[in-house]
């Protein structure tokens, strides 16, 4: 199996209604894509309720956004994985609190499609500002990708990092 390579990433989309709508990065048919997202509100603690374009899978541990308790207000992170089809729309993903809301795509070539996803994990900083999705310190799949997610209160930030291949 060839290496798993970072195509590349859109930019972040911000909602101050939490639904923000993604531009697809430039990618092709098969290429995995994984769609991180965050809303900053947490009376009551935000969800997801659609994805505006099909075949999204829910890869937050638990099936449920991490959360984190940042004071007055909260961080909720979420991420979802699909492979490219032959015409991918641009997403638009809805929160069920109409507060602020980021979220970016990022691509990956070469990932096994049969176990696309391996180590995901959650974890926080112990001084309440950083939500984290991490992965696992211990993968066991070859070909599969490891996902990691950081937010930092006050400015909120995801990237996506170019990673590698499990030999």
């Amino acid at each position: 199996m060839a290496d798993i390579s970072y195509v590349g990433a859109s930019s972040l989309a911000y909602s101050s209604t939490g639904a923000p709508a993604v531009t697809l990065p430039s990618h092709n048919e098969g290429d995995l894509l994984i769609l991180f997202s965050y809303h900053r509100e947490d009376s009551p603690v935000p969800d997801v309720t659609s994805i505006s374009t099909s075949g999204w899978t829910q890869i937050d541990p638990g099936g449920t956004p991490v959360f984190q308790d940042v004071g007055p207000t909260g961080l909720s992170l979420t991420a979802w994985y699909k492979f490219a089809g032959a015409s991918e729309g641009n997403p638009t993903i809805t929160w069920d609190d109409s507060f602020h809301a980021g979220a970016m795509v990022a691509a990956y070539r070469n990932v096994d499609p049969t176990t696309p996803l391996d180590g995901v994990t959650v974890g926080s900083e112990t001084n309440g500002d950083i939500s984290i999705m991490t992965i696992n310190n211990t993968p066991n799949t070859d070909g599969a990708w490891l996902v990691g997610i950081v937010a930092v209160d006050d400015d909120i930030t995801i990237q996506a990092g170019s990673g590698g291949t499990l030999d």
